[in-house]
């Protein structure tokens, strides 16, 4: 029966590894998208646009939870990676369901979700900025600069991209847990 039970955790840990997989190919490896018609300029402007939106939202607006999330990426990197992978996982597989049952609705819940991966990727950025320096607007400057040069070399785009994205996700889940006192 232990036999059963192993071959069965093995086969699921070898199916969640082929996701993985999957998805970090599919993110190293795009298809032909129609953002690559986009000049590289654009898309570094864009991303220091988005950088400074969010980030100064994040460390002006909500300056406690931004402290307490930039912390807990330096103080836990691996379990908040780790976390955020799952979610990150999890929310392309619901967004997945979503676009394929309800459409155009499912759609627009989708983007709701890319919303807050953009939000909350934002605190990988901004703990960069914070291993630097602890001033709020060096760390904005740190973040804006780190992400116009993830975007200005395609080749670590995908890869950092995702790995700041997971970090984030990560770090506003333990956010979540520790506030509600569960202690994640």
């Amino acid at each position: 029966m232990s036999g059963m039970v192993r071959s069965r955790s093995h086969r699921y840990v070898s199916t969640l590894v082929l996701l993985f997989l999957v998805i970090l190919f599919t993110e190293l490896v795009p298809p032909k998208q129609p953002f690559q018609d986009i000049p590289l300029t654009h898309q570094v402007s864009g991303s220091v646009i988005t950088a400074l939106v969010f980030g100064s939202g994040l460390l002006f607006v909500a300056p406690e939870y931004t402290t307490r999330t930039t912390a807990r990426i330096h103080e836990r990197p691996a379990s908040t990676f780790l976390y955020g992978l799952g979610i990150h996982v999890g929310l392309i597989l619901i967004s997945a369901v979503l676009v394929a049952l309800f459409g155009l609705l499912g759609t627009l819940i989708s983007a709701s979700f890319l919303f807050v991966l953009l939000l909350v990727s934002q605190l990988a950025y901004l703990s960069l900025g914070r291993a630097i320096i602890e001033n709020r607007v060096g760390m904005l400057l740190v973040a804006m600069g780190a992400a116009a040069s993830v975007v200005a070399v395609p080749v670590i785009r995908g890869p950092i991209g995702f790995f700041l994205s997971c970090l984030g996700l990560g770090a506003a889940y333990h956010d979540i847990g520790e506030t509600n006192g569960s202690g994640v």
